[in-house]
C-alpha cells in the first residue's frame, strides 16, 4: 500500500491543478446497476449509498462494484454483530468429564473485526466517513471535459 492519502480524483481538484492529470480518464456520471447477486438487504443498502454518492456528486458506473463490496460486508458485519448480541462474544468449554475449562471466542468475533476494518477502509475510499469527506473538493461548477481521444489503447468491447 502507497504512503499517504490517496490522490483526489481530476473532477474535485481546483482548475489549475487539472492541468497536470490530463490523462486520467473521466467515466460518466451515470448511476451504476444494482448486481443481482447482492441479498435483499445487500439490494437495500446498495441504493441507500448510491442515493448518498449521488448528493455528494462523486459516482460515477464504474464505482458500481466497490458500492456492491461495501454493501455486501455492511450486511454481513451487521449479521455477525446480531449474532454476538444474542449469544455474547464466548461460550464454554469443557472437558471429557463435563466440567467447565473457560471460554473460547465466537469465530463471528473475529469475523466482526475484520469486516469493520474493511468496511471503515472502503467508506473512507467512497467519501462516507468524516475524515475521508474532508479529501474531497467539489466545485460548485460542472467539471469540464478533457477530449476524447481518437485512438484507445485498449481493443474496445461490443456490447451484447
Amino acid at each position: 500500500m502507497r504512503r499517504g492519502p490517496p490522490p483526489t480524483p481530476t473532477a474535485m481538484l481546483i482548475s489549475w491543478r487539472k492541468k497536470k492529470r490530463s490523462h486520467e480518464p473521466q467515466p460518466p456520471k451515470t448511476r451504476p446497476t444494482c448486481p443481482g447477486s447482492l441479498s435483499p438487504a445487500g439490494k437495500k443498502k446498495f441504493r441507500e449509498t448510491v442515493k448518498h454518492l449521488e448528493s455528494m456528486d462523486v459516482l460515477t458506473k464504474v464505482d458500481g462494484d466497490a458500492v456492491a463490496l461495501y454493501s455486501d460486508l455492511s450486511v454481513w458485519l451487521k449479521d455477525c454483530r446480531e449474532f454476538l448480541a444474542k449469544h455474547g462474544d464466548a461460550y464454554p468449554t469443557y472437558d471429557a468429564d463435563g466440567n467447565p475449562t473457560g471460554y473460547r471466542p465466537y469465530p463471528q468475533v473475529s469475523l466482526a473485526l475484520k469486516l469493520a476494518a474493511q468496511v471503515a477502509r472502503l467508506e473512507g475510499e467512497l467519501g462516507l466517513t468524516p475524515s475521508g469527506r474532508t479529501r474531497l473538493q467539489v466545485s460548485d461548477k460542472a467539471p469540464a471535459q478533457l477530449p476524447s481521444r481518437s485512438r484507445s489503447i485498449l481493443p474496445m468491447r461490443k456490447a451484447n
